[in-house]
């Protein structure tokens, strides 16, 4: 039978509607403004995959796309019999499977970053140099696209190792995680995209999304995009991954790098009298610079070194902040780029007015008082001068970070809890109500005697315990570890008893709702391990300090959810023995007699579930994995109807 035109579209939309409803609707994450969700169902409209009666004719962006396919299975897990796929409209979305094809080349292809050593699937692409091309690729395995240019080992890993210049390739793809990659080809031609893994055990359904996107409109600073604040705020989301570098190598900011990446430009006026945050959360290594009203590379140049952003580095979805303070009223530019040609994506940019925090100084520290024993207060180190020029040691810590003060009234003989939870790398200290650098220092480096020092991390939030020897005023410093180390945070203080239940042979008695459910909030802030190092539950030592419960429970199904408020935590449950070894066995049984979670950093949970052979009282425990790891927590307990 001869097929015309129409009626091979007509089969293919049927065929890729099967896959769709074999693999289920997919979300591939747009990296531009917003997300585009792919869906199965709804995407075949707007992708328009179709087979051409025609395959050798050519396929260009905004006509038809060309998929010459076999209407049977789908044989592209070698390079040279790579799919041709077009786009339409500008985009084409691919489903496959890895799953079944050979790796072709073994272990001779790398890019660079390590044996991709899986299945492939190949596809090949006719690429317009007016345009850069977004790949989004969504796996239910762990997987990496790649694009190069010839079928064998040596071409594909030049291609793909190139950073951008000849071909890429994406982070990994982890099935939770879509990976995106741009590539702007230097010439127009043929080329192709492999679906690759690190091994042959990571297989399987993957959806690709390819789109061709113009440059932006403001990707040279004569180009500017133009910000206005509204009630002292301005947002905007933005992409570079079609952007080009109009400054070559010579940009650099002071750094001994240049800026070499693609970059876009905003401007906006400030004034004189106010200070400005800047803040950019990027989706990939970022750098930003701030310059006045000028393109002249040598002005930018001094102008962004001797400024609040000199080529500042955003991790992939973390803020960095700079602030802005204008001698003079005018307009100042942003621009946001890369270190290299491959360092390119979405960010998104705000820009508001703020009162700096009048505090940084020792001389100026805010008074804290407590109300019903305890006081919080929010802040940003942002903007702020290390007083101490990165001099200030707590014992053998530095702190070289900006840093807030507060003076805060502790009665003796009272414990009191002193928490700091931060975006960023912060040291916080507590002396007396001194101003003098070197009293300081002997005050935080004093164990507790006088003062004390803790490291607080943006992964979770600690806490020392504090008890006075005299009634008097203490100054409490929020710092960094170094001069870029700054950020939000909020410090609590409050009267505190540590809990009673941090021997076995004390644990607190727990009773289940009629239904066999309760939740425990407990913490393990200023408790001992009672066990040493004899309690491992098969997973490595446990030798933080932990808290006890006790808990009647029937011969059925039992579930436990455990959420630390601190990393290094774990839950486990064994028979009512007092005894480490009898404790080990149980909590390492699976389920017989008790079972583990891992270890867990903070906003995360693990559960197991238990169910008891016979009725009886068992312990529950909260453990860390060293003297230094512990916090508040929440366990759930939840019986089976």
């Amino acid at each position: 039978m001869k097929y015309n035109r129409t009626m091979i579209r007509l089969l293919v939309l049927g065929w890729v509607a099967v896959i769709a409803i074999s693999c289920g609707g997919r979300t591939a994450s747009d990296q531009n403004d917003g997300s585009a969700t792919v869906d199965s169902a709804t995407t075949l409209a707007d992708a328009a995959i179709t087979v051409d009666a025609n395959p050798a004719a050519d396929a260009t962006v905004g006509s038809d796309a060309v998929l010459p396919l076999d209407l049977g299975q789908q044989d592209n897990g070698s390079c040279t019999n790579a799919i041709a796929v077009g786009l339409s409209g500008g985009k084409a979305l691919i489903q496959g499977s890895t799953a079944n094809h050979p790796n072709e080349f073994g272990t001779s292809v790398n890019c660079g970053s390590g044996g991709l050593d899986g299945n492939q699937s190949y596809y090949k692409l006719k690429l317009d140099a007016k345009f850069t091309y977004r790949m989004t690729l969504n796996t239910k395995f762990v997987g990496y696209l790649y694009v190069f240019s010839g079928c064998n080992a040596a071409t594909i890993n030049a291609d793909c190792r190139s950073g951008g210049a000849t071909g890429v390739i994406s982070e990994r793809a982890d099935g939770a995680n879509g990976a995106t990659v741009f590539f702007a080809p230097a010439k127009s031609g043929d080329y192709l995209v492999a679906i690759d893994s690190t091994s042959t055990q990571q297989s399987g359904d993957f959806s690709l999304l390819i789109e061709a996107i113009p440059p932006p409109s403001n990707d040279s600073c004569s180009a500017s995009q133009r910000l206005t604040l509204s009630a002292g705020k301005a947002t905007v989301n933005g992409s570079t991954g079609a952007a080009t570098n109009v400054f070559g190598n010579l940009i650099s900011c002071g750094n001994p790098f240049v800026l070499a990446g693609p970059q876009v430009f905003y401007k906006v006026n400030l004034e004189a009298s106010k200070s400005y945050r800047v803040a950019l959360t990027p989706k990939y290594g970022a750098r930003f610079f701030i310059f006045g009203d000028t393109c002249d590379p040598a002005q930018i140049n001094s102008q962004c070194a001797a400024g609040p952003a000199p080529g500042l580095l955003a991790e992939a979805g973390s803020t960095q902040v700079a602030v802005v303070k204008p001698e003079k009223t005018g307009d100042f530019t942003i621009a946001i780029g890369g270190r290299n040609a491959s360092n390119r994506g979405d960010f998104a940019l705000s820009i508001e007015t703020f009162t700096p925090p009048t505090n940084g100084t020792c001389k100026a520290a805010q008074l804290l008082t407590l109300q019903n024993g305890a006081a919080s207060v929010k802040a940003d180190t942002t903007g702020i001068a290390d007083e101490f020029g990165g001099n200030l040691r707590c014992g053998n810590f530095g702190v070289g970070g900006p840093q807030l003060y507060y003076d805060v009234k502790l009665e003796q003989a009272k414990t009191y809890k002193v928490r700091v939870t931060s975006d960023y790398e912060a040291r916080f200290y507590l002396f007396g109500d001194t101003c003098d650098q070197q009293t300081i220092s002997s005050h935080c480096g004093s164990g507790g005697q006088q003062g004390f020092f803790n490291a607080s991390t943006d992964l979770y939030p600690r806490a020392t315990i504090f008890t006075p020897t005299q009634t008097a005023t203490y100054r409490i410093a929020v710092d960094g570890r170094s001069s870029g180390d700054a950020g939000s945070f909020e410090l609590d203080v409050k009267e505190f008893t540590a809990a009673t239940n941090a021997t076995c042979a004390a644990a607190a008695a727990v009773a289940l709702s009629t239904s066999g459910a309760t939740t425990i909030s407990g913490d393990t802030t200023g408790v001992t391990n009672e066990f040493g190092p004899s309690i491992n539950c098969g997973q490595g030592r446990v030798i933080g300090p932990q808290v006890y419960y006790k808990l009647k429970l029937e011969a059925k199904k039992y579930d436990f959810t455990f959420k630390p408020l601190y990393s290094g935590g774990r839950l486990y449950l064994a028979r009512a023995n007092c005894d480490a070894q009898a404790i080990n066995a149980d909590c390492r049984s699976n389920g017989v007699n008790g079972a583990t979670t891992g270890s867990l950093r903070r906003g995360d949970s693990a559960s197991f579930s238990v169910t008891p052979a016979a009725a009886g009282d068992y312990l529950l425990i909260v453990d860390g994995l060293n003297d230094g790891l512990y916090g508040e927590f929440t366990v759930d307990v939840k019986s089976a109807p």
